[in-house]
């Protein structure tokens, strides 16, 4: 990445171990046997209480933000075909229409049929997806890492995914 965006815009960057770090967030993902389990964890999630922090409850996710971190818990089926899934399926779409006199038209059709099956493949299964994660504000890790300016070579992956535990 530190590559590919130096060579986009020319600029030397410094040694990512050296950029600051405001916030990072720490995820998990549960797969399930089946959507309507995940519907049912969302759901009920919906009547849950956090000490000390008010839940900002929407449709297919439930949120609590604290003053040190948030706690995000999302489906992530409904979120991923709101806004991944029906740009692919409009890009899919705009290449049928762009390609549908071409002289290999049977193939090019072919091709994006077997790309949509991907997609909703990938839509299926996002389907049996809940995610939670765990945003650390600086506040935080200012505090468990004992600096005002904590680096991205300061991170300790255990700790923070202990912060991440402790709060799920």
């Amino acid at each position: 990445l530190v590559n590919f965006l130096e060579s986009v815009t020319s600029v030397t960057l410094p040694d990512y171990k050296q950029w600051e770090v405001k916030r990072i967030d720490v995820s998990k993902i549960f797969i399930f046997r089946n959507k309507e389990i995940c519907k049912k964890i969302v759901d009920n999630l919906k009547n849950a209480y956090y000490t000390r922090r008010k839940p900002r409850i929407y449709d297919t996710s439930v949120m609590f933000s604290g003053s040190t971190t948030t706690v995000k818990l999302y489906w992530k089926g409904p979120e991923f075909k709101k806004h991944d899934y029906k740009r692919l399926v409009k890009y899919i779409n705009r290449e049928i229409d762009l390609n549908w006199n071409k002289e290999n038209h049977d193939l090019i059709m072919h091709k994006l049929a077997l790309l949509k099956m991907e997609y909703d493949n990938i839509l299926e299964k996002a389907y049996r997806i809940i995610r939670f994660e765990c945003e650390i504000k600086a506040k935080k890790l200012k505090d468990i890492f004992k600096k005002e300016v904590v680096f991205v070579s300061d991170l300790d992956d255990k700790i923070l995914h202990k912060i991440s535990d402790d709060e799920l």
